[in-house]
């Protein structure tokens, strides 16, 4: 009797042990944290390091990017448009797994001007800030509020996104300057 619950109890190990394996490995496993708020600690491109410290009481875009992937292109340009607007209400992070060699070589490349205040581009080659905010695919972006509260996520900002959020901002600066 003793060998039969000793089998059945390491039976029913086993399949606890599948049952979790096959669940940890689904994409949108139950077991990983959704974390929602700002966390950052990296360096730029251009060797400045960038923490969440220094995020507090702004608000934050991060843009998760591969400079094989069209559509982070697109959205690379439309941004670029009005990138010293939005550098005035936000921190803008340009984020890619990829090296800082290619990441520099590409907005050369491409000849994007980056060169604003509270905008830069990281190299997240151990892909820390990927797993932290569970980024699916490319291009994918997060924006945090003043208090480092995540309240927006999706897969590409598109020229909609873009207004509202300098139309938000502008509205909001404007009362401001009326106080």
């Amino acid at each position: 009797m003793n060998k039969k619950k000793a089998l059945f109890a390491l039976f029913a190990v086993m399949l606890i042990t599948i049952i979790l394996g096959i669940l940890s490995l689904r994409h949108d496993n139950p077991f990983k944290i959704q974390h929602n708020s700002l966390w950052i600690q990296a360096e730029s491109i251009n060797g400045k390091m960038i923490t969440s410290e220094q995020m507090k009481g702004s608000q934050t875009i991060l843009i998760f990017f591969n400079t094989q992937c069209e559509l982070c292109l697109a959205e690379i340009l439309l941004l670029e448009k009005q990138l010293k607007q939005i550098s005035m209400f936000y921190h803008v992070l340009f984020i890619s797994f990829e090296p800082k060699a290619s990441l520099s070589a590409f907005f050369l490349h491409k000849k994007v001007c980056l060169d604003f205040d509270n905008v830069y581009v990281i190299s997240d080659d151990k892909m820390s800030l990927l797993d932290y905010y569970d980024v699916k695919g490319y291009p994918s972006f997060l924006i945090f509020n003043k208090n480092g509260t995540l309240f927006r996520r999706g897969e590409s900002i598109d020229e909609n996104i873009l207004q509202e959020l300098l139309k938000n901002n502008s509205s909001e600066c404007l009362l401001i300057l009326k106080r």
